[in-house]
């Protein structure tokens, strides 16, 4: 990642070439979601204390995901993220994006009850859902054809893996960020590498695979 004081300045600049986009809007937004991070933080536990001071950080990361959802969600993208914790990426990639329709999973009741309140204050209570439980134990998530998942910072990606394989065989597309790709992956899916300009300046973190059905 570049100096914290260039992360927003390059990300707003790459948010340029977007076409649409209120970009002053949307800064106003992204700040007014940090502000309430910040603000519930110690009643939710929402981040660690460092990271509080560099929210830029998981904005941006949310934010280089926001070209790859305009190619391949189309006019109407859906999104279903798991383990959304502070609602990173979904509730950057919503304020982003008005046609973007999601769901967030979160097991931790206080942030889930966190993310109830960011979608009253943030105006987007008409495109969001918060399913409060762990997946898939306790949410069974029923993802149309090729909507959109994101399963950012789960403890245990291979606790999630099968039931996300099988929304994959489905027809439904993973956004994936884990360090490592489950062994089968490239076996049972269409791989893709995303390098971009997101990539090229620092303000993604880790690798982006594209998972879909053959």
């Amino acid at each position: 990642m570049p100096a914290l004081h260039l992360v927003r300045e390059r990300c707003l600049q790459l948010l340029q070439k977007q076409p649409g986009l209120d970009l002053k809007a949307l800064d106003e937004a992204l700040q007014t979601y940090g502000a309430l991070v910040q603000k519930w933080n110690l009643l939710a536990s929402l981040v660690s204390s460092r990271d509080t001071e560099n929210l830029w950080l998981h904005i941006a990361d949310s934010l280089s995901l926001f070209p790859v959802v305009r190619d391949l969600g189309g006019a109407s993208p859906r999104l279903f993220d798991i383990g959304s914790g502070a609602g990173f990426p979904a509730l950057p990639l919503a304020l982003a994006c008005p046609t973007l329709r999601f769901h967030m999973v979160e097991r931790a009741r206080k942030k889930a009850g966190f993310l109830e309140l960011a979608l009253g204050e943030l105006g987007l209570l008409e495109r969001g859902v918060v399913n409060p439980g762990a997946f898939p134990q306790e949410v069974s998530l029923q993802a149309p054809s090729g909507c959109l998942i994101t399963a950012r910072a789960v403890e245990r990606p291979g606790t999630v893996w099968k039931s996300l394989r099988e929304l994959v065989q489905q027809g439904a597309v993973f956004l994936c960020q884990w360090p490592e790709l489950p062994s089968e992956a490239t076996q049972m899916f269409h791989v893709e590498q995303i390098t971009d300009d997101w990539t090229e300046l620092g303000l993604r973190r880790g690798t982006l695979h594209i998972l879909r059905a053959r």
